[in-house]
């Protein structure tokens, strides 16, 4: 029996280093082709980040061009203004909590973390008046420009590119 196991072991092992030479040379023409692709690649995410800087930049200095409706597809981008998110802020946690626990004990559970801090998506969630109640303000809520692809795989792989040279400062990739 073991002699036919280690005739099983030979054939296996037969058969991974063809998949594993398939494999190599496989990696090899991906290896070329990236390098002789590379260049070409790298020159027209400049261009794209060029083009969308500018972009950016007449979308930023005409907003009463996007006033209703506030974005538009063109090319299958979307262009125009949409409203941030904004970010929850207060200066003193204790107090927030404490007023939380007077105004709404009953949410006390939902809006405070058992570390005895308020709870931001919580928080998030509270109309205004409550919130200035508690203390809290809302900041960076303005219009921010907005340019997003609507369609497929590759523009995402673009627009991965294109914050990649956002954040290296315009380099390439």
């Amino acid at each position: 029996m073991l002699a036919e196991i280690a005739a099983l072991t030979r054939r296996y092992a037969a058969a991974r280093t063809v998949l594993r030479g398939r494999m190599d040379a496989l990696q090899t023409e991906v290896d070329a082709a990236r390098r002789r692709r590379l260049p070409g690649i790298r020159k027209a995410v400049a261009a794209a980040a060029a083009a969308r800087e500018a972009l950016q930049a007449a979308i930023g200095g005409h907003p009463e061009a996007f006033v209703r409706p506030r974005t538009l597809i063109v090319e299958g981008v979307r262009i125009g203004f949409a409203k941030q998110k904004g970010r929850l802020v207060f200066a003193d946690r204790e107090r927030v909590v404490a007023l939380i626990r007077r105004h709404f004990p009953e949410r006390a559970e939902v809006l405070i973390k058992v570390t005895e801090a308020p709870v931001r998506a919580a928080l998030a969630r509270l109309p205004a008046s409550d919130l200035r109640r508690l203390g809290v303000s809302v900041e960076e809520t303005g219009d921010a420009v907005v340019i997003k692809p609507t369609d497929n795989e590759t523009d995402k792989l673009v627009a991965a590119l294109l914050d990649d040279a956002d954040r290296s400062g315009g380099e390439g990739a």
